[in-house]
């Protein structure tokens, strides 16, 4: 109890010191650029979201349109052909010619669509990688900002005890001095040796 009164004294004498509080407040301003920048990441990526998403109705609508307007062609060739064509050998070769032309014409299309799908689906993995990259460093920051400024315990067991860990000071230590801790939890806290908030976002949340 005397060492903890003698600590908690050089750390109020400490925190007097100009140098120290320079400091603090330094990592206050990273922690709120890291957190905006953070938010902002998001942001842009919703916002891609919703433009990719635009231009897929909008490329079906431009399909949909396509298809009407040849449908309506296709109608009025037929109309004209049934009302006045001259049926001769050379006629009908010429018009098997351009029947041949469209197919051609289609199947290029078809090849080229699958060739474009494929490309932007390369496209969409690499942006989303290069997303998750950025959005874990930029949590990783964002931790190490913290842990400057506000140190956060590990956890708690199922009696209450809270764990903690100090970069400048080895070892693991045990907070237990909760007079009414009460009953032990039913079930005890989950393991998971390979959990790491700074690699995963979707650990982060997790935790």
């Amino acid at each position: 109890e005397q060492k903890l009164k003698v600590l908690n004294v050089l750390v109020g004498q400490i925190l007097t010191y100009a140098s120290v509080r320079d400091i603090l407040e330094e990592n206050i301003e990273k922690l709120k650029e890291a957190k905006n920048n953070l938010r902002q990441h998001k942001w842009e990526i919703l916002r891609k979201e919703k433009e990719e998403d635009a231009a897929r109705i909008q490329e079906k609508r431009d399909k949909k349109q396509k298809e009407r307007e040849k449908f309506l062609k296709e109608m009025e060739k037929r109309a004209a052909e049934a009302g006045g064509a001259v049926v001769n050998g050379d006629v009908s070769k010429e018009k098997e010619e351009p029947e041949e032309e469209e197919m051609e014409e289609e199947e290029e299309d078809e090849e080229e669509k699958a060739e474009r799908l494929e490309r932007e689906e390369k496209k969409k993995e690499r942006a989303k990688s290069e997303h998750l990259k950025k959005e874990t460093e930029l949590i990783k920051q964002m931790l190490d900002m913290a842990s400057g400024i506000n140190l956060a315990s590990l956890g708690q067991d199922r009696a209450y005890r809270r764990y903690w860990v100090f970069g400048n000071i080895p070892g693991l230590f045990i907070e237990d001095n909760e007079q009414n801790p009460g009953l032990c939890r039913d079930s005890p806290t989950p393991y998971k040796p390979n959990l790491n908030p700074t690699e995963s976002p979707e650990l982060l949340k997790q935790v």
